[in-house]
């Protein structure tokens, strides 16, 4: 094939996806803004993103799925 012949792929997101990500984004800032501006014990100086994650619920899932057959 000549260079440049091929079709080019797009790559995008699906759009289930595109709205998890989209509703995990606009979740985690509405959590950080409340744990920041809250006036409750839950008040934090600080918030670091990076600490949320779901890998517990993962392997929980991965359990069932592997138990399901």
């Amino acid at each position: 094939m000549r260079p440049g012949s091929q079709s080019q792929r797009i790559k995008s997101l699906t759009k289930d996806t595109a709205n998890a990500l989209h509703w995990t984004c606009k979740c985690l800032i509405e959590l950080a803004n409340f744990l920041l501006t809250t006036d409750s014990a839950l008040r934090h100086q600080y918030v670091a993103l990076g600490f949320f994650q779901q890998n517990d619920i993962e392997h929980h899932f991965a359990h069932f799925r592997m138990a399901a057959g």
